[in-house]
């Protein structure tokens, strides 16, 4: 995924993936992205990840992986909140 185009397809296909959550993807000066992933109306923080190599990502198989890992990521949070109740 070229820089210039990487956090806007990344932001648009994570959007289609994980709706009713907004997301914001950030390129850094050095090629990583960081990753939000949050609730529009009250700007809660499901998911914040960083470091993302946005070179890796070039591939549909690649976008489709880092989606399932952010799915994982999200329910072993949320497992982990309602445990702690």
């Amino acid at each position: 995924m070229r820089a210039g185009n990487s956090a806007l397809k990344l932001r648009k296909a994570l959007e289609s993936a994980f709706r009713p959550l907004s997301c914001d993807c950030t390129l850094s000066a050095d090629g990583t992205l960081t990753i939000k992933l949050y609730e529009p109306c009250s700007g809660r923080v499901d998911l914040l990840v960083t470091a993302v190599r946005g070179d890796i990502l070039a591939s549909s198989f690649a976008l489709s992986t880092l989606i399932e890992e952010l799915s994982f990521e999200i329910a072993a949070c949320r497992r982990s909140f309602l445990s702690d109740r």
